[in-house]
């Protein structure tokens, strides 16, 4: 996500716009990436995707995977080349359920 647009969205003039952004550009607790300016994710966030994609290897040639060897087209223009990896490797890789009661 663009943290300061959507900063500036939510904080309906709680801080200024020095100061939202100061928080987007030094708040240690995201991580930014350098290729895409504004855009930022959390420490959180990629332990959860390490652990998806854990999850998926772990399950490989267990069941029949979730593509079932279709072309699957990603239609979130937002994913970075990491994501679309992730969504690749899930959809090749994991087998049966992914999701409580076998929703896919």
């Amino acid at each position: 996500m663009d943290l300061f647009k959507e900063a500036c969205r939510y904080c309906e003039g709680a801080m200024r716009v020095a100061e939202i952004d100061a928080f987007c550009r030094q708040d240690p607790r995201l991580i930014r990436n350098p290729a895409k300016p504004g855009f930022v994710t959390t420490v959180e966030i990629l332990q959860e995707e390490q652990r998806i994609r854990d999850t998926v290897v772990a399950g490989k040639d267990v069941r029949e995977s979730v593509g079932q060897g279709r072309r699957w087209e990603v239609r979130d223009k937002q994913l970075d080349e990491g994501q679309l990896a992730a969504v690749k490797l899930i959809l090749e890789n994991l087998r049966g359920r992914i999701l409580p009661g076998g929703q896919r």
